[in-house]
């Protein structure tokens, strides 16, 4: 809901609608995520904590490709010539990964723009990549 809220209200005021793709804790200062979630960024172009802090045994990142194309779209753009490669007009990814595999989670979950979560197993490994169509049928199953 933060990254639609992002794109809808333009909240970085750039004058594009576009999604924030260049991490998590980026949307903490547009106020769309609290900062526990923003702490528990693996990957922050600017970090909050000298260690990230996993939020209910997950952290999370930004995924950088889009496999479901070919070739592949990256997801880190920049769409307003100002901001840097930290947005897409039209996508996003975000991946949860267990802090401790198989101790605070065993489970990798995923989402995109189309708002559907999907739960898979990587062995507690962050996924940088969306999945090709086959992969994400093959790989991953919807999570309600």
């Amino acid at each position: 809901s933060a990254e639609v809220d992002f794109r809808k209200n333009d909240s970085d005021g750039n004058g594009v609608n576009d999604f924030w793709t260049g991490d998590v804790a980026g949307l903490l200062r547009y106020g769309l995520i609290d900062r526990a979630f923003a702490e528990a960024d693996a990957r922050p172009l600017v970090p909050l904590v000298r260690t990230p802090i996993a939020f209910n045994g997950y952290y999370f990142v930004a995924m950088e490709l889009d496999d479901s194309e070919t070739p592949p779209v990256e997801l880190r753009q920049d769409t307003d010539r100002r901001s840097g490669k930290t947005h897409h007009p039209s996508r996003f990814a975000f991946c949860a990964y267990p802090a401790q595999y198989r101790v605070t989670g065993s489970s990798t979950f995923i989402i995109n723009q189309d708002l559907t979560a999907f739960k898979g197993w990587t062995e507690g490994k962050p996924v940088l990549r969306w999945p090709s169509d086959d992969g994400l049928t093959a790989d991953w199953a919807k999570y309600e």
